[in-house]
């Protein structure tokens, strides 16, 4: 599989530099079109398996509210490419599940993991991977911006709770998600501390 990726990014790179203009930063072309290739591929196939389960829309809701809040508040991130696609569909097919069934249907369960995971991304938003250190400045924007998500999002839940929408199962389950991301990188070797 990554020699077909391989050589695939040969080939998109030999496409964008017919006039030999990026060879100055080809290992970062190539490496910038391979992590493009792996996420695209990574939604491409999470949207099958939405056609297949009759879930398009809740699916394309999740991508974008985790992509969202992740981006500042941080979360683990596996060490190959496979790796990262397999946790990313893992977490989605519990999503489905989560989702398809009425486990936070009742206000209490919305509400206590709604406050657990809404406190454990206040108490420590933004995570820093080794790859990805943040300067002083970008650790404070990115607290800044991973708050004001939290807020909107929680506050979404629970005004949507009362309209009795799963679009509010669907922001738990991203805050859980992200909650659970933010866990597993603090406790894990590629963690910057504060």
């Amino acid at each position: 599989m990554n020699n077909i990726v391989d050589r695939l990014v040969v080939s998109i790179y030999n496409y964008f530099n017919k006039e030999n203009k990026l060879e100055e930063d080809k290992e970062l072309y190539y490496h910038a079109i391979k992590i493009i290739i792996h996420e695209w591929s990574t939604y491409l196939f999470l949207l099958l398996i939405s056609i297949l389960t009759n879930t398009v829309i809740p699916t394309i809701i999740y991508i974008i509210l985790l992509t969202i809040i992740r981006k500042y508040s941080g979360g683990y991130h596996a060490d190959t490419y496979f790796m990262c696609w397999f946790l990313y569909t893992i977490f989605y097919i519990i999503f489905l599940v989560l989702y398809q069934t009425n486990l936070f249907q009742s206000t209490y369960i919305n509400l206590l993991f709604l406050i657990l995971s809404s406190f454990y991304i206040y108490q420590n938003a933004p995570v820093q991977h080794v790859n990805n250190p943040l300067t002083v400045m970008e650790k404070h924007q990115y607290r800044f911006y991973a708050i004001i998500i939290l807020l909107v999002y929680a506050g979404l839940n629970l005004i949507l709770q009362l309209f009795d929408c799963k679009i509010d199962t669907i922001i738990l389950i991203v805050l859980i998600f992200n909650a659970v991301l933010m866990f597993l990188l603090k406790h894990s070797t590629t963690y910057i501390e504060d």
